[in-house]
C-alpha cells in the first residue's frame, strides 16, 4: 500500500475510533507515530554501537529533551557516501532503552554509610526533602 493510501487509511481509522467514542485523535495520531508507523524501529533489537551512541547523546542533552536525543542519533552518515541513513528510533524507544543502561555500581566506604546514617539521623528518612547538596565531610 503506497505510503499516501496508507496515510489516508490511518486516518479515516483514527475518524472512526473517535466517532466511536473510544480514543482522541490526538491518542491515535501518537499511536501511529511512536509506536505502529511501518517505518519505526519499535520491536529491532538496539546494537551495541546505537546503545552507545544514544547514552553519549543523551548525556550532551542531560537526558531530558528525548525528541531531539531521538533526532540526533537517528540521523547519520553512511561512511562511504554522501547517504544519510535513518535509525528511526522513537523518543519513547529511546528513554525505555536509556532507562534500562547498566550503571556502574561502586562500593560504599565505611565512611560513606557513616555519613548516610548521620543524615538519616538529622533529616530524617523523607527523601524529597533533604538537602539539596550532597553530605560533606566536616574534617
Amino acid at each position: 500500500m503506497p505510503g499516501a493510501r496508507r496515510r489516508a487509511c490511518a486516518r479515516a481509522i483514527c475518524k472512526l475510533i473517535t466517532q466511536l467514542g473510544k480514543r482522541r485523535l490526538a491518542e491515535c495520531q501518537a499511536r501511529w507515530l511512536n509506536h505502529d508507523h511501518p517505518r519505526l524501529q519499535t520491536r529491532a533489537v538496539w546494537k551495541k554501537p546505537e546503545r552507545e551512541k544514544l547514552y553519549e547523546i543523551a548525556e550532551r542533552h542531560n537526558a531530558t529533551d528525548w525528541r531531539s536525543i531521538a533526532t540526533e542519533l537517528g540521523v547519520r552518515r553512511h561512511l562511504r557516501s554522501a547517504l544519510t541513513l535513518q535509525t528511526n528510533r522513537t523518543p519513547a524507544d529511546c528513554l525505555r532503552v536509556w532507562r534500562q543502561r547498566p550503571v556502574d555500581k561502586i562500593a560504599w566506604s565505611k565512611h560513606e554509610d557513616a555519613l548516610l546514617r548521620e543524615g538519616v539521623a538529622l533529616f530524617g528518612e523523607n527523601w524529597q526533602s533533604g538537602p539539596s547538596s550532597p553530605l560533606r565531610d566536616p574534617g
